[in-house]
């Protein structure tokens, strides 16, 4: 590795640089272009072979087509079905929540890739607010929802 510092340990009013980082840019580029002409860089250097790419970077959606609907069926006689259009990239991690007054609440699921979850228990005699967050599991960030749906029974 090759780094370069052009400076002064103390700068006075006869002793301070007149110019910025690029001159220590060009001072390491002439020194790796002194070598490469000795003895080519490319060939002494090999990737390890356990070193992976870097994945490509996750770019969130923000939801804005969630809706809800009743179901007939299952464990519980009703159950509650949240679809969106899902982003293109599989690997993002879908949230869902629901909106409280004591504080929103993570409903216990996640679905990644997908754009539908089943809310397994919905309580008949109360109307519920869901929305979904969608995550990227790399960066451990969210993106944004700027909808919610009301499942009615």
């Amino acid at each position: 590795m090759v780094t370069a510092w052009i400076g002064y340990d103390i700068a006075t009013a006869e002793n301070y640089l007149t110019t910025g980082s690029e001159a220590s840019t060009r001072l390491t580029k002439s020194i790796l272009t002194e070598i490469n002409k000795r003895q080519s860089l490319t060939e002494i250097f090999t990737i390890p072979d356990d070193v992976e790419d870097l994945p490509q970077p996750i770019e969130l959606p923000t939801i804005t087509d969630i809706t809800a609907s009743i179901q007939f069926g299952g464990f519980s006689i009703l159950r509650g079905e949240l679809n969106w259009t899902p982003a293109e990239d599989s690997r993002i991690i879908y949230r869902i929540f629901e909106q409280a007054e004591e504080g929103d609440r993570l409903v216990g699921g996640e679905v990644e890739g997908q754009g539908s979850y089943t809310i397994s228990q919905i309580n008949v005699f109360q109307t519920g607010e869901y929305y979904v967050v969608p995550y990227n599991p790399l960066t451990k960030q969210t993106g944004g929802t700027i909808q919610c749906s009301i499942l009615k029974v």
